[in-house]
């Protein structure tokens, strides 16, 4: 019988440059949220995917999946699955490819934030599985209702998830995935025949700002 679960598919740990929690005290937050699907998506590090094996045999209640959130020349590309790292400013559908060449998804976010390294409208030409719908750490509500709006436009598979940078934040946008048994080939699959439903709101401009202090003081370490 399928399930449905909820995932965030876009979180950063400490292992980005501007990421505040470990990522055991991710997954104790996301569990309380009852999120069953959760992938740490640092920027241009994957160091995370050794820990992920670990923390799974810990927390089995939650599915780990890893991935990078690449800065590609044209703007920021998720790669769900394990892989290997790319250098920065590598052209957008080089970084496509090499993520399916991994067997990952490849998925565009916050495609139109011009103030977060969106991809921009160029994106959607290329062979993505997927485009963030709602991106919680938007600023602005448009900016998800134009990725919403030419993502369905597209027929593409459409996702909501936190951008977290801190716990706390974890689960604020996320995607409802329908599911015959909860294993990552199942998910990846279950996007690409677009069972998905974004759903959530943003984080709002006081965690934002906070976000912004926290990583000034934590580049000045």
């Amino acid at each position: 019988m399928p399930i449905k679960v909820l995932a965030d598919l876009h979180v950063h740990s400490n292992y980005s440059w501007d990421g505040h929690n470990k990522i055991e005290e991710i997954i104790t937050v996301a569990i309380k949220k009852g999120l069953k699907v959760l992938a740490i998506t640092d920027h241009d590090d994957n160091r995370s995917h050794k820990e992920i094996k670990e923390l799974q045999k810990k927390y089995p209640q939650i599915l780990l999946i890893p991935g990078i959130e690449f800065t590609a020349k044209e703007g920021h590309i998720i790669g769900l699955g394990e892989m290997d790292t790319l250098p920065k400013k590598t052209p957008g559908e080089k970084v496509i490819e090499h993520i399916h060449k991994n067997n990952g998804l490849a998925i565009l976010v916050h495609p139109f934030d011009i103030f977060r390294s969106g991809v921009g409208k160029i994106g959607f030409n290329w062979e993505i599985d997927a485009v963030e719908a709602i991106n919680a750490s938007t600023l602005f509500s448009i900016i998800n209702r134009k990725a919403a709006k030419e993502g369905k436009k597209r027929g593409l598979p459409l996702l909501g998830s936190s951008d977290a940078h801190r716990d706390i934040e974890v689960g604020f946008a996320r995607t409802m995935i329908t599911l015959n048994k909860l294993t990552i080939e199942e998910i990846f699959n279950a996007i690409k025949q677009k069972r998905t439903e974004p759903i959530g709101k943003r984080i709002g401009i006081l965690r934002k700002t906070t976000r912004y202090f926290l990583r000034k003081t934590k580049l000045k370490k």
